[in-house]
């Protein structure tokens, strides 16, 4: 597609692009956001475009939108007229904008409704928050807390759950395809955490590493067998949550089982803003990001298969791999000492994007990274002959020159 943006596919910093996308044989739609040294928009806005057609801009003065998020309703049961986003989500440092069924006006120009907005931490400087069909996941006014939002149901009265995650600041969340299990992070990221959003207990704790690292990216896969975690680092891993469960056992006879302490799910918390209809805690248990902690049982999911319904604390990753962070200049943007780098969405820092993972099914994966050396690299989960999970690299490829290389 020719679209009107700035270097476009040129050169890495033409256009400050970045955003979100909805792909399938019918629709094309993506996100637009401004950043880095020559933005296609100004950091208070964004765009929506249909294939090369501009379908949505909006404007929210003195907000600066980190990320987008988006979720479409089923192409076959949309007319024509009408944009196939059900739910698009804007977020800034401090708030999340919830916007439903944007239209298109007949006349051809983009028509917004007023936004839902919910506050969250005065620092949410990555942009966080994740997307289901039936849930919206933000921080909470409070560090380590996210906020549960159910989608279903009255707007003026929307049920929000407060869960406590992590001690620390909040570094990277996802949901699942089918919006039932949650990942979070926390900036220290030698911890993952794993949650069921149906009642918001605990089922799993990931040890990604014991060295602090900046988690880039977490993905569930689609029927949620496996989790992917990339960091700086510049290590894929790849956690067996079905492996997970059946090492509960073994972890059960060497550390004491207690319950977490989960308040009454039905009680409102004073600081409950009267526009929601109830706001319940659940805790994590204390110590975030500690070598052990406290084991629960966990009611089963029929959404994770054969995962055992049991808390486990720290199981390490069942494969892991390097992937591509690269070289960059520090000042990637100019590759002049003397002009630095602009902040890009969900980077205030203007670092290139590195370790994006998108899952093909439950076998592929790919991982994406920015900058002046862009690349695209494919990953297979294969068993070997002692039954014990191997990542292949199939290959990679330099997009910017469109240069496929075997491994």
């Amino acid at each position: 597609m020719n679209l009107p943006f700035h270097n476009v596919g040129k050169s890495p910093d033409g256009g400050g692009v970045a955003g979100t996308a909805i792909l399938d044989d019918k629709v094309a739609i993506f996100a637009v956001l401004g950043g880095g040294l020559r933005p296609h928009c100004a950091y208070e806005e964004f765009e929506v475009w249909e294939k090369e057609k501009l379908v949505i801009q909006c404007k929210l003065p003195g907000k600066s939108f980190q990320s987008i998020r988006m979720i479409s309703e089923a192409p076959a049961a949309l007319p024509d007229a009408v944009v196939k986003v059900k739910y698009l989500v804007a977020a800034a440092y401090d708030l999340v904008c919830l916007y439903e069924d944007p239209l298109i006006d007949p006349s051809g120009r983009p028509v917004l409704a007023q936004p839902e907005k919910f506050n969250t931490v005065l620092d949410n400087l990555y942009g966080l928050c994740c997307l289901s069909r039936h849930l919206l996941v933000i921080p909470s006014r409070t560090k380590g807390q996210v906020q549960l939002i159910k989608l279903k149901g009255r707007k003026e009265g929307r049920t929000i759950s407060i869960v406590r995650a992590h001690d620390g600041p909040l570094r990277a969340l996802e949901l699942s395809r089918d919006g039932t299990l949650l990942a979070t992070a926390s900036t220290k990221g030698t911890l993952i955490r794993v949650w069921s959003t149906i009642n918001n207990t605990l089922l799993a704790e990931l040890r990604r590493g014991v060295d602090p690292a900046d988690i880039f990216s977490l993905a569930i896969s689609p029927s949620n067998r496996y989790l992917a975690c990339t960091s700086d680092k510049g290590t894929l891993h790849i956690f067996d949550l079905r492996r997970s469960s059946s090492t509960s056992d073994q972890k059960e006879r060497r550390t004491s089982v207690t319950r977490p302490n989960l308040p009454d799910r039905s009680r409102t918390t004073s600081n409950a803003s009267s526009d929601f209809e109830s706001v319940s805690h659940f805790d994590a248990p204390v110590g975030d990001d500690n070598a052990t902690n406290s084991t629960a049982p966990s009611p089963r999911l029929s959404t994770f298969g054969a995962l055992q319904s049991r808390f486990v604390s720290g199981t390490t990753s069942s494969a892991s791999r390097t992937f591509s962070v690269g070289d960059e200049p520090e000042k990637w943007q100019s590759l002049h000492p003397r002009i630095p780098n602009r902040p890009l969405p969900s980077s205030p820092e203007g670092k290139p994007p590195k370790g994006l993972i998108a899952w093909a099914n439950d076998e592929m994966l790919h991982v994406v990274g920015g900058g002046r050396d862009p690349r695209w690299e494919q990953f297979r989960i294969v068993w070997n002959a002692e039954g014990k999970m191997v990542l292949v690299l199939d290959g990679m490829k330099r997009y910017l020159t469109d240069v496929f290389t075997d491994e």
